[in-house]
């Protein structure tokens, strides 16, 4: 079980950063776009 958990936190932890990098990317693209 602590295999299994261990391998969703690290998935867990790439899908915020996943969100995180295309917040930033949107943010500047905005900011491009002004």
């Amino acid at each position: 079980m602590k295999m299994v958990n261990k391998c969703g936190g690290k998935l867990y932890l790439l899908l915020k950063m996943n969100v995180i990098y295309e917040t930033i990317i949107d943010f500047i693209k905005s900011l491009r776009l002004k």
